[in-house]
């Protein structure tokens, strides 16, 4: 395996982290409640493939392209398209995926519903586009230094990295996906109170 692509699992992981800090900081927000996500590791990886799925099918933002057309587009145009693209994505991949576990599974994953302009109980305009700004300004601004700085890695290194990561994180994903299937809930392993949502905080300080 070369290491661009070694890099890009490395990648993969690294967003996977992400993914499960802006879940939980969004619940923190929200309801005042961090918990496991229904994970054993602290990683959820579907945040890491869909970054993966967006560098292969739309680049970045600073080499738009749609499959393998390479797209000319300035600063802006390749920006606004990368959002719009994401903004397009996430709602797609939020919806499928809520369904997908509601109608397997039997679980109501997440619901939006008390959201203003919530499209179905799985996705909204304000969640989606939080996400499509934080995947477009990630893919900007971090995609390709990361990229580059751990292919400068010693090939080794990389390789027993980043391959050992992402079979924890799949056997992990898998185990979640039986254990779901098998309960028909999710893997409640931990979970920690605020005292009030930090939402809450901020409005009792106005």
């Amino acid at each position: 395996m070369n290491t661009k692509r070694l890099s890009l699992i490395l990648i993969v992981v690294i967003v996977s982290f992400l993914g499960f800090c802006v879940e939980n900081i969004f619940m923190a927000f929200d309801d005042g409640i961090i918990n496991n996500r229904n994970m054993l590791l602290p990683f959820l990886l579907g945040y890491g493939l869909a970054i993966l799925a967006f560098y292969t099918v739309i680049g970045t933002p600073d080499a738009p392209r749609f499959l393998k057309k390479e797209l000319q587009l300035s600063s802006f145009g390749g920006f606004a398209f990368y959002f719009a693209m994401a903004f397009l994505g996430v709602c797609i991949a939020e919806i499928v995926i809520g369904y997908a576990v509601e109608w397997s599974c039997g679980i109501i994953w997440w619901d939006y519903t008390d959201i203003p302009l919530h499209i179905t109980r799985y996705t909204s305009v304000p969640t989606s586009t939080i996400f499509a700004l934080l995947i477009t300004v990630f893919m900007k601004f971090f995609f390709n230094p990361l990229l580059n700085g751990f292919s400068k890695m010693n090939p080794r290194a990389l390789a027993i990295i980043s391959i050992s990561l992402i079979v924890l994180l799949s056997i992990d994903f898998i185990h979640s996906g039986i254990y779901m299937l098998k309960n028909r809930d999710l893997l409640r392993l931990w979970r920690f109170e605020l005292k009030k949502p930090i939402k809450q905080i901020f409005i009792d300080l106005l």
